[in-house]
């Protein structure tokens, strides 16, 4: 049990330094592009098939 709390603070810390040091992007902005990308794969593949 302690292994992983361990684990897991040093994962934290990790964390809060990239995030803190390196330009990271936010996460919301890259799953929206994301869904947006797919959303648009989708309807090209209907497209496809309606032809």
């Amino acid at each position: 049990m302690f292994s992983n709390t361990l684990t897991f603070a040093i994962g934290v810390g990790v964390g809060i330094y990239v995030a803190q040091n390196y330009n990271i992007p936010e996460i919301k902005s890259v799953v929206a592009r994301s869904v947006k990308f797919i959303r648009n794969l989708e309807k090209a593949a209907r497209k496809e098939d309606e032809s």
